[in-house]
């Protein structure tokens, strides 16, 4: 389930900069996964294709969607739920209520629409979009965000990318998102996560680098992330907890 454009303070930017703001980003991204993945042993796991949660890392989506014919409900830290539902085998959908004041955001509800494009041996990508509205007390703010994800699975590894693009609350600035991901299973059971989202400011300068370390019990009936993000900007300063649960039927 992707995390939506209300739920973290996204900052403009200058259009002009894109091109370096990504490089910047991207560059942070791959140094974390490049860590991750050299300090944690793999083996290969059943559940590799059909655990649960497979179509997510923490908040991003990863390129593969709700296996076909499931129904999934999450909750994070008990405050954001969702639901989502695997349409066909390359579509599914998901429905996301956020509360306010987590973030100083008013609280919304979102579609996640999620469309695989390509499938292979070992790469895959997807399209999708957010879209919904922020509960406002005197007015309701639209959310708008397209997004791209690609998932690259070699043996016991998964490595994500996603970009997504969009206006913020107030339609007047572009904004962009960075998500990095890795995984790698170390038991049959259980995998390693780490995972990074990277904030892009108007000045040019990556504005915020969030990192996520954990573990994650895999079934193809449930799943429980265990983890901590050691920091999420001046507005919850220090290392805080974060738990995830996704049960299917």
């Amino acid at each position: 389930m992707f995390l939506d454009i209300s739920y973290l303070k996204y900052v403009s930017w200058r259009k002009s900069l894109l091109k370096e703001n990504v490089l910047k980003g991207l560059y942070k991204i791959l140094l974390c996964i490049l860590i991750f993945s050299q300090v944690v042993p793999g083996q290969e796991s059943n559940l590799y294709f059909s655990g649960i949660a497979r179509h997510r890392m923490v908040f991003e989506p990863t390129a593969l969607p709700i296996e076909t014919g499931r129904f999934i409900i999450e909750s994070r830290e008990y405050l954001i739920w969702s639901v989502g539902y695997g349409v066909a085998e390359r579509l599914s959908v998901e429905l996301a209520y956020f509360p306010a004041n987590i973030f100083n955001n008013p609280s919304s509800v979102s579609l996640i629409t999620k469309i695989m494009v390509y499938s292979g041996d070992k790469l895959y990508t997807s399209i999708g979009a957010v879209s919904g509205v922020a509960l406002e007390k005197n007015k309701n703010l639209p959310i708008a965000a397209p997004f791209s994800a690609i998932t690259v699975q070699n043996g016991w590894t998964r490595v994500n990318l996603v970009i997504s693009v969009g206006r913020s609350a107030d339609d007047e600035d572009l904004t962009v998102m960075l998500f990095g991901g890795f995984e790698k299973f170390i038991s049959e059971s259980w995998s390693g996560i780490a995972s990074t989202a990277v904030i892009l400011e108007e000045e040019g300068d990556v504005n915020r680098v969030t990192p996520y370390f954990g573990v994650r019990y895999n079934s193809t009936r449930a799943s429980l992330d265990i983890g901590v993000i050691p920091y999420f900007g001046d507005e919850i300063p220090g290392p805080i907890p974060y738990f995830a649960i996704t049960y299917g039927f």
